[in-house]
């Protein structure tokens, strides 16, 4: 009774608002009826495992990747979101054994430069991807089957496709996009596929799962639900990119990483051995010295240098050393090994040799420096040479590396914080060729004998010191040009950098990489499956992003650390090199800005020319005859090695290049037409 008052009271108002609100509910309700009929009239929601990825209705769970549907929250990471594979999309091999690098150091996105697989759920025809025998532009314009489009800019991203050779199943087939340009960083990208056949000419059958969100049959289904809002944002950009969404067989976002979570820790170690030795000086300790032990080598020093360490401790396996915020502190110090080599010819000559830092190749050792190209380098360029190891891709640290792969691939990349340390080694021993290595007795020209002469003035050099004075330069070679690239970068001891026959972009260049074969050796014994294997190697490349020389690219010439020099770098590549693939010196140049010396045999992609001789950076490509197009075609490592990789550092124009370099500022063209091995 005191309700119907209260009505009366209410007036025509309170009916008003009764009958607003009676048909919102309404709404409401036809929204919830029509979302319950799209989902369930003739089609039930799909049904998948906790933690898959619904776009291809459980065919695979973790594909494609890297994606959206993996992000959430998370304020301790300096994107503010994470990507993390749960439950069923989580990398598996043999007998469930986890292959989630991810599981143990979350992530805050994608790579910049990411290796992005999908598959369908049958054979696929590669007639309109456009691969890396084509012209990149291509990938980019309405013909192609793939494009990559940045959501908040438009712009269409060059890329290249690779359907995985290695697939034993033709229905498990991996699609793989590279990109040939470096991402934004916290930046997302929309992937479309469209016009794709399958082998028998047909087009390929949309996932079920994207179907729905495509055709707007995702209201209700949970396993869809989580993606509705990130699919409409991809398909309006797709569509104003000329994608039209009816169009579309599949199409997922994704969004990159911020930088400062991959280059925070290579940093901070930046930072603190800088501090150390603002404030100490290197102890130097010889451990041995050999006179006279090759034809070309007057002496040969080993020894230790004491630094400061970074690490738990100082064996392979070790992980960076952490306070309790997390940040990388100093643990002690650290005495690594380095070896000094002095050539006859500097021996030969009446004034001191320049002092070059020398990076020693994949997984290798500093007996690298006894080998004939080495030694051959030393004396060509009347340079001695000084070498420390590349700790976490040292050949101490394979055992360890392999077996991981064996029986724990989710562990894999835990040599990476090593090499960290590594990082912090060589910055110490560029400081101590200066500020302590000069004076070695073992390292001067003795008071008598061979080694001992008299200039023209009358002048003896006997005691003398047998390299100038200042930072030496740098040459690395192969694995040397990788590390090389970062060191570089970081060291301000380092003006001028050859860079050898080598690359960036880890997970682009390893499918081609010869080296790499092993690995995927121990690889297949916990991860047999080839589609597998591809869903494991697209998830490393951020893991790797820590220290790959992509990463550092824009450091060593434009974006220079606190510090750091003016730089100049010379980059060599052999074409046709089976053991570091082109594509990836070709990146690092053009992330690095480099441009090519002209005349060349070849001018890659969004790389400009430039006339020699320069007193800036740029690569110089040398021809060696070999049918590029049949090494790089497929994306398999090479079934054996060519003369390219080991031949450049023994080619006499490149040597020629290097000397004029390291001694002039300048780079110069020293063939006499197209630099080739005639």
């Amino acid at each position: 009774m005191r309700e119907i008052k209260k009505h009366r009271r209410a007036g025509p108002w309170y009916h008003w608002r009764l009958e607003v609100r009676r048909m919102r509910f309404l709404r409401r309700a036809a929204v919830v009826a029509l979302a319950a009929f799209s989902c369930c009239s003739g089609q039930k929601p799909l049904e998948l495992p906790e933690g898959c990825q619904p776009l291809l209705a459980g065919f695979d769970c973790t594909l494609p990747f890297p994606s959206d549907f993996f992000r959430a929250k998370d304020a301790s990471l300096p994107s503010g979101f994470r990507l993390e594979l749960r439950g069923a999309s989580r990398p598996s091999g043999k007998e469930g054994i986890s292959a989630d690098v991810g599981a143990g150091r979350p992530i805050d996105g994608s790579s910049r430069i990411p290796t992005i697989v999908t598959a369908f759920p049958e054979e696929v025809s590669s007639a309109g991807f456009v691969g890396l025998l084509d012209p990149p532009e291509g990938s980019t314009e309405p013909g192609s089957n793939t494009l990559i489009v940045e959501v908040a800019t438009g712009r269409r991203i060059p890329h290249f496709v690779d359907l995985d050779p290695r697939a034993t199943d033709r229905k498990r087939q991996a699609i793989v996009l590279h990109p040939y340009v470096g991402l934004e960083a916290r930046a997302r990208y929309a992937v479309g596929f469209r016009g794709v056949r399958s082998a028998d000419g047909n087009a390929v059958a949309v996932p079920e799962g994207f179907r729905r969100l495509r055709d707007g049959q995702a209201g209700g289904d949970p396993a869809l639900e989580p993606l509705r809002k990130q699919s409409e944002e991809v398909f309006a950009a797709l569509e104003k990119a000329g994608l039209p969404r009816k169009e579309l067989q599949l199409a997922w976002g994704f969004t990159t990483g911020s930088d400062e979570q991959v280059t925070q820790d290579m940093l901070r170690v930046r930072e603190l051995t800088l501090e150390w030795l603002s404030s100490n000086s290197p102890q130097i300790e010889v451990t041995k010295l050999e006179e006279d032990p090759d034809a070309e080598v007057w002496r040969r020093v080993r020894g230790t240098v004491k630094g400061p360490l970074f690490l738990e401790s100082p064996d392979p396996g070790s992980a960076l050393s952490r306070d309790a915020d997390g940040r990388v502190r100093q643990n002690g110090t650290v005495a690594f090994r380095f070896v000094a080599q002095l050539p006859m010819s500097v021996r030969d000559q009446f004034g001191p040799g320049l002092p070059l830092a020398y990076g020693h190749g994949f997984f290798g050792t500093l007996e690298e420096l006894t080998g004939a190209g080495a030694t051959n380098l030393s004396s060509r360029l009347r340079a001695p040479l000084f070498a420390a190891e590349w700790w976490g891709m040292h050949q101490s640290d394979v055992a360890k590396v392999a077996d991981a792969l064996i029986g724990r691939p989710s562990r894999a990349l835990d040599f990476v914080d090593r090499v960290h340390q590594g990082m912090a080694n060589w910055m110490v021993l560029t400081s101590a060729i200066q500020r302590g290595m000069r004076d070695l007795p073992e390292l001067r020209r003795p008071s008598s004998g061979p080694g001992v002469s008299v200039d023209g003035n009358g002048q003896s050099n006997a005691g003398q010191v047998t390299f100038s004075a200042g930072p030496p330069a740098f040459v690395g070679i192969s694995q040397g040009h990788i590390m090389g690239g970062v060191m570089a970068a970081l060291n301000p001891d380092v003006s001028r950098a050859c860079l050898n026959v080598g690359g960036a972009g880890m997970t682009q260049m390893m499918m081609r990489a010869r080296p790499f074969s092993g690995y995927l050796f121990f690889l297949e014994l916990s991860v047999p499956d080839p589609l597998d294997q591809q869903k494991y190697i697209a998830t490393l490349q951020r893991h790797f992003d820590r220290m790959d020389p992509a990463t550092y690219a824009a450091m060593l010439v434009r974006e220079r650390l606190p510090g750091s020099p003016e730089r100049q770098v010379l980059m060599q590549t052999g074409l046709g090199d089976t053991a570091v693939p082109n594509l990836g010196s070709f990146l690092h140049a053009r992330l690095a800005g480099l441009p090519v010396l002209e005349p060349s045999p070849a001018v890659p992609y969004r790389l400009e020319g430039v006339a020699a001789p320069t007193g800036g950076s740029a690569i110089a490509l040398y021809d060696f005859g070999k049918d590029v197009a049949a090494i790089y075609r497929d994306a398999t490592p090479a079934p054996s090695d060519n003369e390219v990789h080991e031949g450049l550092r023994r080619l006499e124009p490149a040597l020629e290049q290097m000397d004029r370099f390291f001694r002039e500022g300048r780079i110069v063209h020293a063939c006499s037409g197209l630099c080739d091995p005639d």
